[in-house]
């Protein structure tokens, strides 16, 4: 993005920092009901505090919003695109083999998933496995936990794309965000950003489950703020995985601006159409082909 169009993120950003240090350690609660695997609440909260850093955020997003939109064109408007198309067949347990990976490809190709995810170690592997196919190769960096340094997470991204990655699903630092380090969450996403280069789709993982509700609107503000493509639910590996009121929370603040990605405990068919119809355009799944078949999964991701 030229200068003259959009403003200067990283300082803004800064400024929303240094404003909330005093409450680093601070939790969040927005009042509603706690619900199992469900937005967490913490009852040592501040909600006028994290409402202002929202609107203070969003104020920021909105200026840019069009030229945004314009560099970043949704990858799905409002077709009725076929459900295979928006499923991101997925592969990333400790345990998968080659021919596990050769499978997933072979599939992908028969349904038209939109891709396979799959781990850096079988990203060449998928590469050629899915060359002129029109399936996309997804994988993952800083993946589950995201704790990783962000120079180690770029680097990661650079080889997966040197190797054949189309589209790199990345996982924010919670930490960061929870210690209300919003530049350095911020610079975290933008590092990968840039890694990637300007061809590349990067969706930033938030972990849903392991933040309030506005966790997940600050969250999904800064990396839309950074430059991702997508902000997605889950990595599928944590206590929950997507729910329909965390899709709400995040495409509240950015629906328009960035995609959403769906991911974890998607089951069934009505599963993904209902999230679908909530404005997600990507769902994340081992269970894609119980999906387009209209049965139930029993897969655990």
């Amino acid at each position: 993005m030229s200068d003259s169009k959009t403003i200067d993120r990283h300082n803004s950003s800064d400024s929303v920092s240094k404003k909330n240090k005093k409450r680093k350690n601070e939790s969040i609660n927005d009042g509603t009901p706690q619900k199992k695997n469900d937005i967490k609440k913490d009852d040592k909260s501040k909600p006028n505090e994290w409402s202002s850093i929202v609107q203070e955020i969003s104020k920021q997003l909105k200026i840019s919003k069009d030229h945004l939109l314009a560099q970043f064109p949704p990858l799905r408007g409002d077709e009725d695109l076929p459900l295979a198309s928006c499923i991101d067949h997925t592969l990333l347990k400790a345990d998968a083999t080659e021919s596990a990976i050769k499978t997933l490809c072979e599939e992908a190709k028969q349904h038209k998933f939109a891709s396979v995810c799959v781990n850096t170690h079988w990203v060449p592997t998928c590469a050629t496995l899915l060359k002129d196919s029109g399936v996309k190769v997804c994988t993952v960096v800083g993946f589950p936990l995201g704790q990783m340094a962000t120079e180690c997470k770029a680097y990661e991204a650079k080889w997966a794309v040197s190797k054949g990655a189309q589209e790199v699903d990345m996982v924010i630092n919670i930490g960061l965000l929870k210690s209300t380090r919003y530049s350095e969450v911020m610079e975290d996403v933008r590092e990968v950003v840039r890694a990637c280069g300007p061809e590349i789709v990067v969706k930033c993982i938030l972990e849903t489950c392991l933040l309030s509700e506005s966790e997940i609107k600050v969250a999904s503000l800064l990396c839309a703020w950074a430059g991702c493509r997508f902000v997605k639910t889950s990595t599928g590996f944590s206590t929950g995985g997507a729910t329909v009121e965390a899709v709400k929370a995040m495409k509240s603040v950015i629906g328009g601006v960035v995609q959403i990605k769906a991911s974890g405990g998607v089951k069934t068919q009505q599963d993904a159409e209902t999230y679908l119809k909530l404005g997600v355009t990507r769902i994340g799944t081992s269970s894609g082909i119980a999906l387009v078949s209209g049965k139930t999964s029993t897969s655990s991701y």
